[in-house]
């Protein structure tokens, strides 16, 4: 199953109980896969991730940027971290090699900047994920 896969089935509730099983055994290096796998289980059925908090707690690492802040809004979502720390994840991937991954996330989940300060975000915090308010796109 691909991430395109995963994105499109996301109202498929037997899709993503499966997928609620797989984010237990899933290889880390296969982070966009199961951040994508995790952001549809959080937007489709937030309560099935319910049985994989200790795997999101394993999977926020700041190893892999992608998989960091999606394991984080998830855990936000379900109350098990803090807005301040998912902000400090933002800002550890923001500044990885990964960030524009992080600002195509941040698109297709625009619901999580209410999480961020953004008055207090560094300069190229806002350049590398926010293009658009560069007028950069």
């Amino acid at each position: 199953m691909s991430i395109l896969d995963i994105k499109k089935f996301r109202s498929n509730a037997g899709v993503l109980a499966e997928g609620s099983e797989r984010i237990q055994n899933v290889r880390r290096s296969q982070s966009a896969y199961v951040a994508a796998l995790i952001d549809s289980l959080r937007i489709q059925n937030e309560s099935l991730l319910l049985y994989s908090l200790e795997k999101l707690q394993e999977l926020k690492t700041p190893k892999f940027p992608i998989l960091s802040i999606s394991a984080h809004a998830a855990l936000l979502a379900l109350g098990a971290v803090t807005a301040a720390q998912f902000e400090r994840a933002f800002l550890k991937s923001a500044q990885s090699g990964e960030a524009k991954s992080v600002a195509d996330w941040f698109a297709e989940n625009p619901r999580f900047i209410e999480a961020l300060k953004l008055s207090s975000l560094p300069h190229k915090a806002w350049k590398t994920c926010f293009p658009r308010s560069y007028g950069k796109n």
